[in-house]
């Protein structure tokens, strides 16, 4: 599997997209991220929530749970980091 970087949009195990937000100077077996939800999944504070464009379509940040998951489970990079 590629190494994840800062800021990169992945697939995870059960389709569901996130955004890596662990620094890249650290290498463990887990990865730091944010889960994304669609819009309209759930209802977006707009100081919370701020929308995230991917693969054409605005996806919610939700940052209230923000969690690590081992490395194995990101499978798909959606985009890279700039």
């Amino acid at each position: 599997m590629d190494r994840s970087r800062r800021l990169e949009v992945w697939r995870a195990r059960r389709g569901r997209l996130v955004l890596v937000v662990q620094s890249d100077f650290v290498d463990f077996d887990t990865i730091l991220m944010m889960p994304l939800a669609p819009l309209g999944e759930i209802r977006p504070t707009r100081d919370a929530h701020p929308l995230v464009e991917v693969e054409g379509r605005n996806n919610i940040l939700v940052g209230q749970q923000i969690t690590a998951v081992l490395a194995t489970e990101l499978r798909e990079r959606v985009t890279e980091s700039s």
